[in-house]
């Protein structure tokens, strides 16, 4: 692993496919996790701003987790 490690650094040849690979994979789960932490966040701002309109609004949430759904009327 040690020596696997040390050609990787000395290596001056550019980036190869699975090195874009391992990048790749990296971007999509901070991403995932971001939005994922994000998501409650952004529905209570969104709920929010819905109920300070003129017209009213109502969420409901059907579900829990990554199945949950949330449903907003709005009445006026």
């Amino acid at each position: 692993m040690k020596n696997l490690f040390t050609r990787l650094i000395s290596n001056e040849r550019g980036l190869t496919l699975p090195e874009y690979g391992i990048g790749l994979a990296l971007a999509i789960g901070v991403g995932v996790v971001a939005l994922g932490g994000l998501g409650d966040e952004i529905t209570e701002a969104m709920t929010g701003a819905g109920n300070a309109m003129p017209c009213g609004s109502e969420s409901t949430t059907t579900g829990e987790g990554d199945a949950a759904v949330t449903t907003t009327t709005i009445t006026c």
